[in-house]
């Protein structure tokens, strides 16, 4: 099945030296030309899009098929012919044969059964990371090595206002004037109406190159060198790729070259660096006065060089903020965390700028594991258990946190608990519960959810078979819930908190909203705890809350 040529390119063909043929054979690519055939063996016909490439570089006698971005056979050039022929074809292969009464046949073989999308003509061999770049995106069609671009579609403006992606046979590529301004030219790459081969439903994955600005520059040559310089500031460009193409250029005799020549370049000058661009530090609360961490910065230039660290989070402190780095020197950067900082995760990048205004970014993430509750089963005073499948939900959203668990008490004593268990496939969570009593035991169960990603501790309700508000006691051996209908644990309105308190004064906030639906807290209204041994309580005023004793 041919996909892209001008003859069949092999010994039965005509001038095949100056025939090419891009085709699948029992889905297989195949390339023919002249005294060359390359195969590739692996099937591609499984019903996806593919990109083919096939580069032909003269000047350094090779080329190269890529498929799918991957480099899968060279060959070299001087096993090549030509590239002429009055007609290309798309999806079938098109041959002349001489008649018995004079003139010649047209025939139509090898026909392509599939879609097409997307044909770009280049007159530069691109390199493999170009190739990289662009073999999944829409050129902007000013590109300077590009001959022509076959979309087959194009967006046009309807009568109410809205625009509707139609077939079209002309190239997407845009002209340019001498002066350097966009002209209307068009050309046409289909020849008649083939409209009526235009798949509507099925498009290739492509996407927009995104945003591309033309950069200031000057050069300079010697011999048979060249030397291109970007004539912009280090920040403007520093982290960024840019494309090279050069054409034009002539030897000593004043031969030009036969095609341009195209590189990619990513632009890194800046002397100064992180030793690592990511860090990722975990810390416990519990500890949280130890959460500190140190990296270094390190000058790679022959200069000495200012710095400053620019895009600090308010929870974050670094010492030295700003400081100077001799030529070929480091320095220690130490950052601590703020112990007032909540439990969870916290991802930040933040900057190392030089004194030319360039920025090294460094992405931090930083995890601050909540302090665990100590809930623990004295298996001593078990004789019997309990089973619950149950799904922990937490203000009406299903956990899929491995690390959040349940706690089951009977008064005061912890007889049950377990880690939520997730399915990394599906992606269902479940909870998978033992509890464990004694034989008469009377008081109904409480059950706790801790959420480990701000370590809060909710008292639970519980929902079996669509029943909300279930009492449990202990049964010995009794089951409740199952893989397909759990029991709901689900917590959200009822929150204990544990608050460490030290002699003396103590100031402390609590996350808690009035039990009334109707009106928040006022001035006089009092949060009560009651100890064994102690009463305290606080007092609201004015936002904060007042230690009474």
């Amino acid at each position: 099945m041919a996909l892209l040529c001008n003859g069949r390119a092999d010994s039965t063909d005509t001038d095949a030296e100056n025939k090419f043929y891009i085709g699948l054979e029992n889905g297989r690519p195949v390339y023919r030309s002249g005294k060359r055939e390359a195969r590739i063996d692996r099937n591609y016909s499984d019903g996806q899009w593919h990109h083919y490439a096939l580069t032909v570089n003269r000047p350094r006698n090779l080329v190269n098929i890529f498929v799918d971005n991957a480099l899968m056979t060279t060959f070299a050039v001087d096993s090549l012919g030509g590239f002429s022929s009055p007609r290309t074809y798309i999806g079938a292969c098109h041959t002349l044969t001489e008649a018995e009464e004079g003139g010649f046949t047209d025939n139509v073989t090898d026909r392509f059964e599939g879609n097409v999308d997307d044909v770009m003509l280049w007159s530069a061999a691109l390199p493999p990371t170009v190739i990289s770049d662009i073999y999944n995106v829409n050129p902007n069609g000013d590109e300077m090595a590009l001959v022509a671009w076959l979309p087959f579609s194009r967006s046009e403006k309807q009568m109410d206002n809205t625009y509707k992606l139609t077939f079209t046979p002309l190239s997407a590529k845009r002209y340019k004037d001498p002066f350097g301004n966009y002209t209307s030219r068009v050309d046409t790459l289909i020849i008649g109406d083939v409209s009526m081969l235009a798949d509507k439903k099925d498009f290739a994955p492509m996407r927009d190159l995104g945003l591309k600005e033309n950069v200031k520059f000057s050069y300079a040559a010697k011999n048979d060198q060249l030397i291109v310089n970007l004539d912009v500031p280090d920040k403007e460009i520093e982290g960024t790729t840019v494309y090279v193409t050069v054409k034009d250029v002539t030897d000593l005799n004043g031969n030009e070259m036969a095609s341009p020549v195209m590189m990619w370049v990513y632009v890194n000058r800046n002397d100064l660096k992180w030793e690592n661009n990511q860090i990722k530090q975990e810390f416990d609360y519990e500890w949280k006065e130890y959460m500190q961490f140190t990296t270094t910065i390190h000058n790679k230039g022959g200069k000495r060089r200012h710095y400053t660290i620019e895009g600090m989070p308010d929870w974050l402190t670094v010492t030295p903020i700003e400081g100077n780095v001799t030529a070929l020197g480091s320095q220690d950067i130490s950052f601590s965390i703020n112990q007032s900082i909540n439990p969870g995760t916290y991802d930040e990048v933040i900057y190392l700028v030089n004194d030319n205004g360039v920025a090294e970014p460094l992405t931090l993430t930083i995890k601050v594991n909540p302090i665990r509750p100590d809930w623990s089963v004295n298996m001593d005073k078990s004789e019997n258990s309990m089973s619950i499948c149950g799904q922990i939900r937490i203000n009406g959203k299903i956990s899929t946190d491995p690390d959040d668990m349940v706690g089951v008490f009977c008064g005061k004593e912890c007889i049950g608990v377990a880690h939520n268990s997730v399915d990394n496939v599906t992606g269902d969570s479940h909870v998978f519960l033992t509890v464990y009593g004694t034989s008469g035991t009377a008081e109904n169960l409480t059950f706790y959810i801790w959420d480990s990603g701000t370590g809060a501790i909710y008292q639970a309700m519980l929902t079996e078979d669509g029943k909300p508000g279930t009492v449990f006691k202990f049964a010995a051996n009794a089951l409740h819930g199952t893989l397909q209908n759990p029991l709901i644990i689900e917590g959200g309105d009822i929150l204990q908190q544990s608050i460490q308190l030290h002699a003396g004064c103590n100031w402390v906030s609590f996350a808690v909203k009035s039990p009334s639906k109707t009106k928040s807290y006022t001035l006089g209204d009092v949060i009560k705890l009651l100890l064994p041994k102690h009463r305290i309580g606080f007092q609201y005023r004015q936002g904060c809350h007042l230690h009474k004793g």
